[in-house]
């Protein structure tokens, strides 16, 4: 990514759109993916750049997605938890005994 933005930046357009090329067949990160979007805007590819910028808008969206699914799958989770009550009365009908301490200050 790093070596992409380099000759980015020194406009060598091939280096930056091979450097970057790699770099996402990699790890595709959002920043790689929009910078190759500007070597492609650079080189009058526009049809490549148009679809660098939707695959990042379609990570995000997926990222989105996946992370409000997990947190709703944890908020299930933890209302699924039993409460003290439940705890005591699912005791009570398995014959367990539970008492109540109270502690007494010295």
């Amino acid at each position: 990514m790093y070596l992409g933005q380099l000759a980015y930046g020194k406009r060598l357009w091939g280096k930056a759109q091979g450097y970057l090329e790699a770099s996402i067949a990699i790890k595709p990160t959002v920043s790689a993916r929009l910078a190759l979007a500007k070597v492609f805007d650079e080189t009058e590819q526009l049809q490549k750049a148009e679809a660098q910028r939707k695959l990042v808008f379609g990570e995000r969206k997926r990222r989105r997605r996946t992370s409000s699914l997990g947190k709703q799958i944890i908020g299930h989770q933890m209302n699924k938890r039993p409460s003290a009550d439940s705890a005591a009365q699912a005791g009570q009908q398995s014959g367990l005994v539970m008492k109540r301490t109270t502690m007494i200050p010295f």
